[in-house]
């Protein structure tokens, strides 16, 4: 996914596993915009915040 079609309160899940996850946070460098590290965090979570790098992702649809 590229980071710039997310925006914070997207819903998105890693490829592998498909567990949905709220985008909190976007981090990403001139040298490459369309990726960069996306904070996640998710429903029940007592924990730190997630972390996946945005070429990892894909829009989660119910």
């Amino acid at each position: 996914m590229n980071i710039k079609d997310l925006k914070i309160g997207d819903k998105v899940c890693n490829k592998e596993d498909g567990f949905p996850m709220i985008v909190v946070g976007l981090n990403s460098t001139l040298a490459d915009l369309s990726n960069g590290t996306v904070y996640l965090d998710f429903e029940g979570n007592e924990g730190d915040i997630w972390e996946e790098e945005a070429k990892d992702l894909i829009p989660y649809d119910v």
